[in-house]
């Protein structure tokens, strides 16, 4: 499934409207090199602090983007440069591109922050 099309499904959920901050959790899969992304939506963020994004107000749950990269670090590399495209090329404003804060990171690492305010 292409990540705009399970973006897009996920927006489509029920988020609080409250939600001004998105984090992708990116999780490394059994299968080499496969991963698995869930999305989060957070009520408020914090810069200083990863551990916003331990308490979510949102999930996609078990709803899970899959996709496939030569390691962590290029998959992270390579997730963010989904997302930045996906903010380039949407044509409709929706909660998602409207947030005060994007990122990603792995479940056991810092996030990386792909949009702030």
């Amino acid at each position: 499934m292409k990540f705009n099309i399970w973006l897009e499904k996920q927006l489509e959920g029920q988020i609080p409207k409250e939600v001004i901050a998105f984090n992708f959790n990116l999780y490394e899969c059994e299968a080499e090199n496969q991963f698995d992304v869930q999305l989060i939506g957070c009520k408020k963020y914090d810069l200083e602090n990863d551990d916003w994004a331990c308490d979510p107000d949102y999930t996609s749950g078990e709803d899970l983007y899959h996709f496939f990269a030569d390691g962590w670090e290029t998959a992270l590399e390579s997730f963010v440069a989904l997302v930045k495209d996906y903010l380039r090329s949407c044509c409709t404003p929706n909660q998602f591109t409207s947030a005060d804060c994007i990122s990603a990171g792995f479940v056991d690492g810092d996030l990386k922050i792909i949009y702030h305010k």
